[in-house]
């Protein structure tokens, strides 16, 4: 009996294990810890039952008795000991023979209910770390629910139900022929906002990075090192279906679509101006890239001017053309 003290001892044991911890998923950890306190308490049960019938010296009328298990072995003895146990907590029944003492009655009442609720609250812990392991798939989920039911409350038409599935798998997809079961879906904005603003210019610069360093503005040796570092954490992704309309120009004369699916990543208005501000000598290099634009998208007919009034009219151009944003964009 006074070795039963030492289980008290487990608390420590479980403070030992969370150093090896912190290199594992934390659901996982949560799951093994569940699996271990119902083997303990199965094994303290186990115990308790061989007590009950110990103390009745073995009668006839125990499940010791029952069974001619007095002169058997520990082991022998152990294993019929966990398999009444695991029987009561799972409520599969009383074991071999049902209870004929009145002692026995009581502690099979104690299993029971205390292994049955123990278990139905592990069951419960399962199934809630089960689900938290892979968050973002649910989530997903619940708002492919949701878009499902709100298509049919509109009576969506088939077409554009079918375009705004392949935008999500553009969206939230790794491979193009992932199916709609595999996404995740996560805020990229709520998810890097506790992080400090150091961390969060690295994550996001990561995606951007690719193409900026195929832009040879950003590569150049005569701009600083930190430009394009300080372009790729402001610019934001959006993700475009074949067909889709980029931008539009007013009156409806002109407008620009993507051929296959693809990323723009956009430059915002203040964001373009901090850059300019910080970074004062990208702004001539950009008003002469802008206009190579504008006159292979042939939008406006450049005319022969002064060269104090040429420099005027890109600067206004260029101006007119990042008012709302600056799009660059990476197929995918």
């Amino acid at each position: 009996m006074f070795r039963l003290i030492r289980l008290l001892r487990l608390p420590r044991l479980f403070r030992y294990t969370k150093g090896y911890a912190s290199t594992f998923h934390t659901g996982y950890v949560r799951v093994v810890k569940l699996l271990f306190l119902l083997l303990l308490f199965a094994h303290w049960n186990a115990c308790l039952l061989f007590l009950v019938a110990s103390l009745q010296s073995f009668g006839d009328r125990t499940w010791v008795g029952l069974m001619d298990l007095e002169d058997e072995s520990v082991n022998t003895q152990y294993s019929w000991s966990l398999f009444m146990s695991l029987s009561h907590m799972l409520c599969i029944g009383y074991g071999v023979y049902p209870p004929e003492t009145l002692p026995e009655v009581w502690a099979i009442i104690f299993s029971m209910s205390l292994g049955a609720s123990l278990f139905a609250c592990i069951v419960g812990s399962l199934t809630a770390v089960l689900l938290s392991l892979d968050s973002s798939n649910a989530t997903f989920t619940a708002y492919m629910n949701e878009l499902e039911a709100y298509f049919n409350h509109r009576a969506v038409e088939s077409e554009i139900r079918l375009d705004c599935m392949e935008y999500l798998k553009l969206r939230f997809g790794s491979d193009e022929n992932q199916s709609l079961n595999g996404l995740k879906m996560y805020n990229e904005t709520s998810l890097l906002s506790p992080l400090p603003s150091s961390l969060r210019q690295k994550l996001r610069s990561t995606a951007a990075s690719h193409l900026l360093e195929k832009n040879p503005i950003f590569n150049s040796s005569f701009f600083p090192k930190n430009l394009q570092d300080n372009v790729a954490s402001k610019l934001e992704p959006e993700w475009y279906n074949p067909s889709s309309t980029v931008c539009r120009e007013e009156p409806l004369t002109y407008e620009t679509s993507v051929e296959g699916s693809c990323v723009l990543f956009k430059l915002g208005k203040g964001d373009y101006e901090e850059v300019v501000k910080y970074f004062p000598e990208v702004l001539e290099v950009l008003v002469l890239v802008c206009e190579q634009k504008m006159k292979k998208l042939k939008m406006e007919d450049w005319k022969k001017k002064e060269e104090g009034d040429l420099q005027k009219e890109r600067v206004e151009l260029l101006k007119k053309l990042f008012e709302d944003n600056v799009t660059l964009s990476t197929p995918k």
